[in-house]
């Protein structure tokens, strides 16, 4: 997993296919956030697509109704907030997809990451010693 969180407190991601998106989750504690997460789109997605939905996957219970939104014109990326995500403990992924404007074939790209809590010996609970005491 990767931790892609800077100093002022922002997430930076990019979108993979399906296969690929949990190898490289951002793991953050939701306490060292307080911005923004910024998600680059791929930039064989810039020229003639758009994007049309997206959609958390895993769990299901964000509303991403307004993400798009947050899409920065002229940019290849989102600038969410970090409110509008989930930020309930564990992985969470989202799925954007996109529609090429020429041949209306769609695509969709992943993003995931992990929250982790303050307690550090529940983050990595499938690391303890098995000669530990819980």
């Amino acid at each position: 997993m990767v931790d892609n969180v800077f100093v002022d407190g922002t997430i930076h991601t990019d979108m993979y296919d399906y296969a690929d998106v949990l190898t490289h989750a951002t793991v953050f504690n939701f306490r060292t956030l307080d911005s923004f997460m910024f998600v680059r789109i791929p930039s064989a997605y810039l020229q003639n697509f758009t994007i049309y939905e997206v959609k958390e996957i895993q769990p299901t219970t964000c509303n991403c109704d307004n993400f798009l939104k947050y899409r920065c014109k002229g940019r290849p990326w989102f600038k969410i907030p970090i409110k509008c995500l989930n930020l309930d403990i564990g992985l969470h992924v989202y799925a954007f997809k996109f529609l090429n404007k020429v041949t209306l074939d769609s695509f969709t790209q992943y993003i995931a990451y992990t929250v982790q809590s303050e307690d550090a010996v529940r983050n990595y609970i499938y690391m303890r010693d098995d000669n530990e005491e819980s």
